[in-house]
């Protein structure tokens, strides 16, 4: 055996998960090794040392005087008021009305379609169709509308770039204007 693998053998015996067939060839390598054997007995007694550390014994009675000096410390509760609490609920009432709306406006179409299969609700989907499609075109025409002022303001601004940059630079210089003559 090289003493590498003894080096990891003893690892494992510090351990504690060595086999019995390990433990025989570390011995018999600590037998045929001595360099390995002084290291092993270096390891064995720092481990001794250490398990002497583990085993403080606390004074007699130290356990219940800690437990009386937490006993004794003030309970704290949490205080939350009225207004709070509601606050809370509001909250979450809202977040899960968002969730429910995102999911519902996600798969509007399907479901829409699935209740227009239904026997219950067939018909009553079947006279919301044609408002569905008419709400759809005015959402169009709406955005188209939107999308058609934002493009002339943004026409305007951009060719009005020069006179409101003129402007800014002019109220900066009356302003400062202002502000040396009441400093005088």
């Amino acid at each position: 055996m090289k003493c590498e693998d003894a080096d990891l053998l003893m690892m494992k015996y510090i351990d504690g998960e060595i086999t019995s067939q390990e433990a025989e060839k570390l011995n018999q390598h600590l037998l045929a090794c001595k360099k390995c054997k002084e290291s092993f007995l270096v390891y064995e007694g720092m481990l001794c040392e250490m398990n002497d550390m583990l085993q403080v014994e606390t004074p007699e009675g130290f356990e219940c005087a800690i437990m009386a000096k937490i006993q004794a410390l003030p309970q704290v509760k949490a205080i939350y008021s009225t207004r709070d609490k509601v606050k809370l609920w509001v909250a979450g009432t809202f977040a899960i009305l968002l969730s429910i709306g995102a999911i519902l406006i996600s798969y509007r179409d399907a479901i829409i379609f699935s209740l227009a299969k239904s026997q219950h609700f067939g018909v009553y989907m079947q006279n919301l169709l044609p408002l569905v499609v008419r709400v759809e075109a005015q959402t169009e025409n709406v955005i188209n509308t939107f999308n058609t002022a934002i493009g002339r303001v943004e026409q305007t601004l951009s060719a009005s770039a020069g006179f409101i940059v003129t402007g800014i630079v002019v109220l900066c210089v009356v302003q400062l204007a202002l502000v040396m003559r009441r400093n005088r």
